[in-house]
Protein backbone atom coordinates (compact mmCIF):
# COMPACT_ATOMS: atom_id res chain seq x y z
CA UNK A 1 0.00 0.00 0.00
CA UNK A 2 1.49 3.60 -0.99
CA UNK A 3 1.59 6.61 1.17
CA UNK A 4 -1.36 7.89 -0.94
CA UNK A 5 -3.70 4.54 0.62
CA UNK A 6 -2.70 4.92 4.09
CA UNK A 7 -3.75 8.92 3.95
CA UNK A 8 -7.56 7.90 2.76
CA UNK A 9 -7.52 6.24 5.42
CA UNK A 10 -9.89 7.69 8.51
CA UNK A 11 -8.34 8.30 11.95
CA UNK A 12 -11.70 9.31 13.21
CA UNK A 13 -15.19 9.61 12.09
CA UNK A 14 -17.65 12.41 12.86
CA UNK A 15 -21.37 11.89 13.05
CA UNK A 16 -23.58 14.56 12.48
CA UNK A 17 -26.96 14.07 14.72
CA UNK A 18 -28.54 17.04 12.83
CA UNK A 19 -28.75 14.86 9.32
CA UNK A 20 -29.38 10.53 8.73
CA UNK A 21 -26.21 11.02 6.50
CA UNK A 22 -22.55 9.98 7.77
CA UNK A 23 -19.75 12.49 7.44
CA UNK A 24 -16.55 10.76 7.88
CA UNK A 25 -13.96 12.75 8.31
CA UNK A 26 -9.98 12.60 8.09
CA UNK A 27 -8.08 14.48 10.85
CA UNK A 28 -4.93 16.11 9.53
CA UNK A 29 -2.82 18.26 11.45
CA UNK A 30 -5.64 19.09 13.49
CA UNK A 31 -7.56 20.11 10.70
CA UNK A 32 -10.77 17.82 9.59
CA UNK A 33 -10.91 17.05 5.91
CA UNK A 34 -14.73 16.35 4.26
CA UNK A 35 -14.90 12.96 2.86
CA UNK A 36 -17.84 13.02 0.21
CA UNK A 37 -20.14 9.90 0.32
CA UNK A 38 -22.89 8.70 -1.74
CA UNK A 39 -26.20 10.25 -1.07
CA UNK A 40 -27.64 6.68 -1.10
CA UNK A 41 -25.60 5.91 2.37
CA UNK A 42 -27.93 6.60 5.01
CA UNK A 43 -26.96 6.19 8.86
CA UNK A 44 -30.13 6.53 10.92
CA UNK A 45 -28.73 6.52 14.03
CA UNK A 46 -26.80 4.11 16.77
CA UNK A 47 -28.56 2.61 19.51
CA UNK A 48 -27.16 5.10 21.88
CA UNK A 49 -29.27 7.94 20.69
CA UNK A 50 -32.47 9.19 22.49
CA UNK A 51 -35.40 10.89 21.14
CA UNK A 52 -35.05 14.54 21.55
CA UNK A 53 -39.30 14.52 22.68
CA UNK A 54 -39.49 10.96 24.38
CA UNK A 55 -36.24 9.66 25.49
CA UNK A 56 -36.96 6.50 23.38
CA UNK A 57 -33.86 4.46 22.71
CA UNK A 58 -33.17 3.91 19.15
CA UNK A 59 -32.05 0.53 16.77
CA UNK A 60 -31.41 -1.46 19.64
CA UNK A 61 -28.79 -4.19 18.93
CA UNK A 62 -30.02 -7.58 17.51
CA UNK A 63 -29.81 -10.49 20.66
CA UNK A 64 -26.17 -11.89 20.72
CA UNK A 65 -27.17 -14.76 19.36
CA UNK A 66 -29.20 -13.44 16.09
CA UNK A 67 -25.87 -10.88 15.89
CA UNK A 68 -23.38 -13.43 15.42
CA UNK A 69 -25.10 -15.68 13.01
CA UNK A 70 -25.68 -12.77 10.93
CA UNK A 71 -22.24 -11.37 11.27
CA UNK A 72 -19.93 -13.75 11.75
CA UNK A 73 -18.09 -15.81 9.44
CA UNK A 74 -17.93 -19.28 10.15
CA UNK A 75 -19.57 -22.01 8.29
CA UNK A 76 -22.68 -22.24 10.68
CA UNK A 77 -23.15 -18.77 10.28
CA UNK A 78 -22.56 -18.85 6.50
CA UNK A 79 -25.15 -21.64 6.24
CA UNK A 80 -27.63 -19.61 8.53
CA UNK A 81 -27.37 -16.87 5.99
CA UNK A 82 -27.61 -18.85 2.92
CA UNK A 83 -31.06 -20.28 4.30
CA UNK A 84 -32.77 -17.97 6.45
CA UNK A 85 -35.74 -17.94 4.79
CA UNK A 86 -36.26 -21.16 5.87
CA UNK A 87 -34.79 -20.67 9.11
CA UNK A 88 -37.64 -17.64 9.90
CA UNK A 89 -40.75 -19.82 8.49
CA UNK A 90 -39.79 -22.42 11.34
CA UNK A 91 -40.42 -20.24 13.75
CA UNK A 92 -43.63 -17.77 12.31
CA UNK A 93 -46.24 -17.59 13.91
CA UNK A 94 -48.81 -17.10 10.27
CA UNK A 95 -48.37 -18.67 7.14
CA UNK A 96 -48.27 -16.79 4.08
CA UNK A 97 -51.18 -17.17 1.59
CA UNK A 98 -52.59 -16.49 -2.16
CA UNK A 99 -52.59 -17.76 -5.25
CA UNK A 100 -49.88 -19.60 -6.18
CA UNK A 101 -48.47 -19.99 -9.50
CA UNK A 102 -46.68 -23.06 -10.61
CA UNK A 103 -46.59 -22.48 -13.68
CA UNK A 104 -43.28 -20.51 -14.36
CA UNK A 105 -41.37 -23.60 -12.46
CA UNK A 106 -40.88 -26.03 -15.78
CA UNK A 107 -37.67 -27.27 -14.95
CA UNK A 108 -35.43 -25.42 -16.85
CA UNK A 109 -34.31 -22.97 -14.75
CA UNK A 110 -34.16 -22.05 -11.06
CA UNK A 111 -37.20 -22.42 -8.65
CA UNK A 112 -39.84 -19.62 -8.88
CA UNK A 113 -42.25 -18.69 -6.31
CA UNK A 114 -44.98 -16.36 -7.91
CA UNK A 115 -48.19 -14.84 -6.30
CA UNK A 116 -51.06 -13.88 -8.10
CA UNK A 117 -53.32 -11.26 -6.40
CA UNK A 118 -52.99 -10.20 -2.71
CA UNK A 119 -50.45 -11.57 -0.52
CA UNK A 120 -52.14 -12.52 2.88
CA UNK A 121 -50.89 -13.55 6.08
CA UNK A 122 -52.94 -16.29 8.01
CA UNK A 123 -53.33 -17.63 11.27
CA UNK A 124 -54.66 -21.28 12.69
CA UNK A 125 -56.23 -22.83 15.82
CA UNK A 126 -54.30 -23.04 18.79
CA UNK A 127 -54.26 -27.00 18.79
CA UNK A 128 -53.68 -29.65 15.54
CA UNK A 129 -56.37 -31.19 14.07
CA UNK A 130 -56.65 -35.11 14.56
CA UNK A 131 -54.24 -36.78 12.65
CA UNK A 132 -52.33 -33.45 11.88
CA UNK A 133 -48.84 -32.05 12.44
CA UNK A 134 -48.47 -29.07 14.45
CA UNK A 135 -47.58 -26.01 12.37
CA UNK A 136 -46.87 -22.47 12.83
CA UNK A 137 -47.97 -21.21 16.03
CA UNK A 138 -48.84 -24.32 17.28
CA UNK A 139 -45.40 -25.89 17.67
CA UNK A 140 -45.04 -23.60 20.61
CA UNK A 141 -47.91 -24.88 22.17
CA UNK A 142 -48.29 -28.43 21.21
CA UNK A 143 -45.88 -31.17 21.74
CA UNK A 144 -42.81 -29.12 22.90
CA UNK A 145 -40.70 -32.18 23.58
CA UNK A 146 -40.21 -32.53 20.32
CA UNK A 147 -40.13 -28.99 18.97
CA UNK A 148 -36.74 -28.91 17.73
CA UNK A 149 -37.70 -32.35 15.51
CA UNK A 150 -41.17 -31.12 14.26
CA UNK A 151 -39.60 -27.11 13.19
CA UNK A 152 -37.40 -29.16 10.89
CA UNK A 153 -39.52 -31.81 9.71
CA UNK A 154 -41.98 -28.57 8.78
CA UNK A 155 -39.12 -26.17 7.22
CA UNK A 156 -40.14 -26.23 3.74
CA UNK A 157 -36.26 -26.85 2.38
CA UNK A 158 -35.97 -26.85 -1.44
CA UNK A 159 -34.09 -30.02 -2.66
CA UNK A 160 -30.85 -27.97 -3.63
CA UNK A 161 -31.26 -25.83 -0.32
CA UNK A 162 -28.47 -26.75 2.95
CA UNK A 163 -30.48 -28.51 5.48
CA UNK A 164 -30.90 -27.12 8.79
CA UNK A 165 -28.87 -27.18 11.53
CA UNK A 166 -29.77 -28.65 14.62
CA UNK A 167 -27.76 -26.12 17.38
CA UNK A 168 -28.66 -22.92 15.55
CA UNK A 169 -33.01 -23.93 15.79
CA UNK A 170 -32.25 -24.34 20.31
CA UNK A 171 -30.48 -21.43 19.90
CA UNK A 172 -32.76 -19.48 18.34
CA UNK A 173 -35.53 -21.11 20.43
CA UNK A 174 -33.88 -20.25 23.39
CA UNK A 175 -33.81 -16.85 22.10
CA UNK A 176 -37.11 -15.86 21.38
CA UNK A 177 -37.90 -17.76 24.85
CA UNK A 178 -36.11 -14.93 26.45
CA UNK A 179 -37.07 -11.82 24.75
CA UNK A 180 -40.40 -12.33 22.53
CA UNK A 181 -43.22 -11.54 24.26
CA UNK A 182 -45.89 -13.78 21.58
CA UNK A 183 -43.75 -16.93 22.21
CA UNK A 184 -44.58 -16.09 25.98
CA UNK A 185 -47.94 -15.60 25.30
CA UNK A 186 -47.81 -18.83 23.44
CA UNK A 187 -45.73 -21.02 26.04
CA UNK A 188 -47.95 -20.12 28.65
CA UNK A 189 -51.55 -21.39 26.92
CA UNK A 190 -49.48 -24.71 26.77
CA UNK A 191 -49.82 -25.24 30.76
CA UNK A 192 -52.95 -23.94 30.98
CA UNK A 193 -55.38 -26.03 32.15
CA UNK A 194 -58.64 -25.50 29.64
CA UNK A 195 -56.23 -26.45 26.96
CA UNK A 196 -56.26 -30.41 28.06
CA UNK A 197 -60.15 -29.71 28.99
CA UNK A 198 -63.52 -29.61 27.36
CA UNK A 199 -63.55 -25.21 28.14
CA UNK A 200 -63.40 -22.96 25.72
CA UNK A 201 -60.38 -21.35 25.55
CA UNK A 202 -59.35 -18.62 22.64
CA UNK A 203 -56.75 -16.01 22.29
CA UNK A 204 -57.50 -12.32 21.13
CA UNK A 205 -54.73 -10.58 19.22
CA UNK A 206 -55.10 -6.69 20.58
CA UNK A 207 -54.90 -4.05 17.87
CA UNK A 208 -55.07 -1.29 19.73
CA UNK A 209 -52.46 -0.15 21.99
CA UNK A 210 -53.16 1.51 25.81
CA UNK A 211 -49.77 3.38 25.69
CA UNK A 212 -48.60 5.94 23.60
CA UNK A 213 -47.55 4.52 20.05
CA UNK A 214 -45.43 7.95 19.62
CA UNK A 215 -43.18 6.32 22.18
CA UNK A 216 -41.24 3.22 20.80
CA UNK A 217 -41.77 0.79 23.97
CA UNK A 218 -41.24 -2.72 23.60
CA UNK A 219 -44.83 -4.38 23.51
CA UNK A 220 -45.59 -6.35 27.17
CA UNK A 221 -47.59 -9.92 26.73
CA UNK A 222 -50.49 -8.26 28.18
CA UNK A 223 -50.73 -5.62 25.23
CA UNK A 224 -50.25 -7.85 22.70
CA UNK A 225 -52.57 -10.71 23.63
CA UNK A 226 -55.85 -11.61 25.45
CA UNK A 227 -56.76 -14.82 27.48
CA UNK A 228 -60.13 -15.71 26.97
CA UNK A 229 -61.73 -18.22 28.96
CA UNK A 230 -65.02 -20.20 28.87
CA UNK A 231 -68.02 -18.92 26.44
CA UNK A 232 -68.28 -15.20 25.15
CA UNK A 233 -70.69 -13.05 23.55
CA UNK A 234 -68.45 -11.23 20.21
CA UNK A 235 -70.34 -8.32 20.96
CA UNK A 236 -69.05 -7.58 23.64
CA UNK A 237 -65.36 -7.74 22.48
CA UNK A 238 -63.67 -5.21 20.71
CA UNK A 239 -63.22 -6.63 16.97
CA UNK A 240 -59.76 -8.51 16.51
CA UNK A 241 -58.59 -11.48 15.76
CA UNK A 242 -59.47 -14.53 17.86
CA UNK A 243 -57.48 -17.72 17.89
CA UNK A 244 -59.97 -20.67 19.01
CA UNK A 245 -58.76 -23.99 20.26
CA UNK A 246 -59.58 -26.01 17.54
CA UNK A 247 -61.95 -24.82 14.74
CA UNK A 248 -60.76 -25.72 11.66
CA UNK A 249 -60.52 -22.29 10.14
CA UNK A 250 -57.87 -19.76 9.32
CA UNK A 251 -58.05 -16.56 9.71
CA UNK A 252 -56.51 -13.25 8.07
CA UNK A 253 -54.22 -10.87 9.98
CA UNK A 254 -55.30 -7.04 8.65
CA UNK A 255 -51.97 -6.02 7.23
CA UNK A 256 -52.46 -2.82 9.75
CA UNK A 257 -52.60 -4.99 12.42
CA UNK A 258 -49.57 -4.07 14.56
CA UNK A 259 -48.62 -8.01 14.78
CA UNK A 260 -49.25 -8.39 11.44
CA UNK A 261 -44.94 -8.20 10.66
CA UNK A 262 -43.66 -9.36 14.29
CA UNK A 263 -46.00 -12.82 13.77
CA UNK A 264 -44.77 -13.10 9.85
CA UNK A 265 -41.19 -12.51 10.72
CA UNK A 266 -39.89 -13.04 14.24
CA UNK A 267 -36.44 -13.27 13.10
CA UNK A 268 -36.84 -9.65 11.87
CA UNK A 269 -38.84 -9.02 14.98
CA UNK A 270 -36.92 -10.64 17.30
CA UNK A 271 -38.53 -8.58 20.36
CA UNK A 272 -42.02 -9.07 19.12
CA UNK A 273 -41.73 -5.02 18.37
CA UNK A 274 -44.89 -3.30 16.78
CA UNK A 275 -44.95 -3.19 13.23
CA UNK A 276 -46.91 -0.09 11.94
CA UNK A 277 -49.81 1.23 14.47
CA UNK A 278 -52.63 3.44 12.91
CA UNK A 279 -53.04 5.24 16.59
CA UNK A 280 -49.42 7.58 15.96
CA UNK A 281 -50.67 11.06 17.29
CA UNK A 282 -49.22 14.31 15.58
CA UNK A 283 -46.57 16.32 17.90
CA UNK A 284 -49.01 18.62 18.63
CA UNK A 285 -52.64 17.79 18.73
CA UNK A 286 -55.26 20.25 19.93
CA UNK A 287 -58.17 17.65 20.52
CA UNK A 288 -60.90 20.43 20.59
CA UNK A 289 -60.08 21.55 16.83
CA UNK A 290 -62.07 20.89 13.60
CA UNK A 291 -59.58 19.30 12.48
CA UNK A 292 -60.34 15.91 11.21
CA UNK A 293 -56.67 14.31 11.27
CA UNK A 294 -54.84 13.49 14.71
CA UNK A 295 -53.21 10.99 13.67
CA UNK A 296 -50.17 10.23 10.85
CA UNK A 297 -51.17 8.14 7.69
CA UNK A 298 -49.35 5.90 5.37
Amino acid sequence: MNSTSFDMVPKEMHFSAATSHVRPETVENGAPISVKLSEEYVDIGLPIYECEHCGAIFWRDPPKILENLLVNNDARSKQFRRTIRTYNNMFAFTSIGGRIDNSTNDGKGPFVFRLHGQNKHLTGDLLPGPDETPRFLQLYIYDTDSEVFNRMRNASSSPHEDPCDELVVMQLSQMLDSINPLEKVFRSVKDHPSLSSRDSLRLKLIKKRTTNARIYNHPTTDEIVALIVGDFDPKNVERGIIIEKRSGLLQRIDELHPLYFPMQYPLIFPRGDDGYPQDVLFKFVDFNSNKKEKTLTL
